[in-house]
């Protein structure tokens, strides 16, 4: 485990959530109006989730075991690309 990491702010998932949760944020900006009230709350809530549960979860465990971190790091990339493909989904439908 790299001793570099202090917080849950220097893992990398944390990052690259909390970056996906920013592009969230702008996605939401070009929605039609009906589809903001439908949608935009409930992607916002969960892409912040994300970054908060990692950072929950630093604050429980001093130490992150390879294999624990490497497991969050490979359901962090299905996510993103589930996040993706609704994401795509939705750009096909307008």
């Amino acid at each position: 485990m790299n001793s570099k990491i202090k917080s849950f702010e220097d893992l990398e998932i944390w990052k690259l959530s909390y970056s996906l949760t920013l592009e969230i944020y702008k996605l939401v900006k070009s929605f039609l109006t009906d589809e903001k009230y439908i949608l935009i709350q409930q992607l916002i809530r969960s892409s912040q989730s994300i970054p908060a549960n990692i950072a929950e979860g630093m604050g429980r465990f001093s130490k992150i075991e390879e294999s624990q971190f490497k497991n969050l790091k490979e359901n962090y990339i299905l996510l993103g690309k589930k996040i993706n493909s609704l994401i795509n989904s939705i750009k096909s439908k307008k």
